[in-house]
C-alpha cells in the first residue's frame, strides 16, 4: 500500500495539494468546512500531521528567474505576475531567490550557484528553445514556465492559451459586424505573436471572411509620431465598421488616444481591443483578461508535484485560458 501523502489526500478529497498543505499546516484561507474534510481524512489514511510539537514542514527553496528584455516588453502584466508568485511563494512558507539573466548569460552557461542549487527554477520569460534548453540542462530539469507558449520542448509550466483566445476575439468580432478587422503588433516580437496571428486568420477564415496579410499593421510603438501612427491609417477609408485588434493593453490605449487626439470618436468611428489586462490602463479598453492568481497558483502547484516526484520527466502543461471583456471604448 503506498504512503500516505498530501497528494494522495489532495485526490481523495478533489483538491490541490497546495490546499492540503494550507489545511494541515494552518496557512492561507482554508474554509472550516473544507478544512475539516482534509484533516478527517488525513487522519484516515494514516498520514502524520505535523504542529508546533513535532519537526516543522522542510522549507523549500525556489528561484524566480527573469531577463531583462521581458520585463521591458511586458511592463505591468509582468511586474504583477513576478511580484505575485514571490509573495504566493513567501507565504508558503518557503524561501524565494531572484535571478536575472540575459540570453548572452545563458548562451554561454554563465548560470549562477544559486539557480544550480534551487529545488525548483520557476521562468518568466519568453525564451527561444535553444535557451530553455540549457537552462533546463543547468537546473536538472526541475523547471516551470510561466507566459511562454507552446514550447517546442518538453517542459512543465502554465501557458497562455493566444491562439483560443485570439479566435474567439475575432469571431465576437465578426458577429458583431465588424467588415474590417486588423492586427496591431509590436514590429521587433514577430515570432512571440505567431499563435496570436494563427488564431485571428483561423478566425476570419472559419466565420467566412477572406485572411488578407496586410492587415497585419507592425509599428514600433516606441517611435510615438504621426508618422508612425499614420501607418496605420492608410488604406482604411470604412469609418464605422473598422476594429484595431492589438498586441497589448498599453499599445491598444496609446492607439486609442491618438485617434481620439486626432479627431475620431472611438468606438464609434474605430474600435480598438486590447490584450493582457490587469485593469490599470483603460477600464473602459475591450481586452482579453488574464487571472494571474490562477497562473501562478497553477505553477506553484507543479513545483509542489516535482519536489515530490522529481524523477518525474517535464511533461506537465497547463493551459490558463484567458477571459475576454468586451466593454465599449
Amino acid at each position: 500500500m503506498s504512503k500516505p501523502s498530501m497528494q494522495m489526500i489532495a485526490d481523495i478529497v478533489g483538491v490541490s495539494k497546495a490546499t492540503v498543505s494550507n489545511a494541515l499546516n494552518n496557512k492561507g484561507n482554508v474554509q472550516p468546512e473544507l478544512k475539516n474534510r482534509i484533516i478527517e481524512t488525513a487522519n484516515k489514511v494514516g498520514y502524520v500531521i505535523k504542529n508546533e510539537h513535532n519537526t516543522p514542514e522542510k522549507k523549500h527553496l525556489y528561484t524566480i528567474v527573469v531577463t531583462t528584455k521581458q520585463a521591458q516588453q511586458d511592463g505591468l502584466f509582468f511586474n504583477s505576475l513576478y511580484s505575485g508568485l514571490m509573495l504566493y511563494i513567501i507565504q508558503q512558507g518557503n524561501d524565494v531567490n531572484i535571478c536575472i539573466l540575459d540570453e548572452v548569460t545563458i548562451i554561454n552557461n554563465i548560470i549562477p550557484d544559486k539557480l544550480k542549487s534551487s529545488e525548483i527554477v520557476f521562468l518568466l520569460c519568453y525564451l527561444p528553445d535553444i535557451y530553455l534548453n540549457i537552462l533546463i540542462k543547468q537546473c536538472n530539469g526541475n523547471v516551470v514556465c510561466l507566459i511562454r507558449n507552446n514550447p517546442m520542448i518538453n517542459v512543465n509550466g502554465c501557458y497562455f492559451d493566444d491562439y483560443s483566445s485570439f479566435y474567439a476575439l475575432t469571431s465576437i468580432l465578426i458577429n458583431k459586424n465588424y467588415k474590417n478587422i486588423y492586427y496591431v503588433r509590436e514590429i521587433d516580437c514577430i515570432d512571440k505573436y505567431e499563435q496570436k496571428i494563427t488564431g485571428y486568420r483561423d478566425g476570419l477564415i472559419n466565420n467566412g471572411y477572406k485572411y488578407n496579410s496586410n492587415y497585419i499593421i507592425e509599428v514600433d510603438f516606441s517611435e510615438y509620431s504621426d508618422k508612425i501612427f499614420n501607418q496605420i491609417l492608410n488604406n482604411i477609408v470604412t469609418v464605422g465598421e473598422t476594429v484595431f485588434i492589438c498586441d497589448s493593453d498599453l499599445h491598444a490605449s496609446i492607439l486609442m488616444n491618438w485617434l481620439i487626439h486626432k479627431g475620431y470618436k472611438v468606438p464609434e468611428d474605430f474600435l480598438v481591443t486590447g490584450y493582457i489586462s490587469l485593469g490599470t490602463i483603460n477600464k473602459k479598453l475591450p481586452t482579453i483578461e488574464i487571472n494571474k492568481n490562477t497562473f501562478y497558483e497553477n505553477a506553484y502547484k507543479i513545483g509542489m508535484d516535482l519536489i515530490d516526484n522529481l524523477s518525474l520527466k517535464p511533461t506537465t502543461t497547463k493551459l490558463i485560458h484567458e477571459t475576454i471583456l468586451y466593454v465599449e471604448s
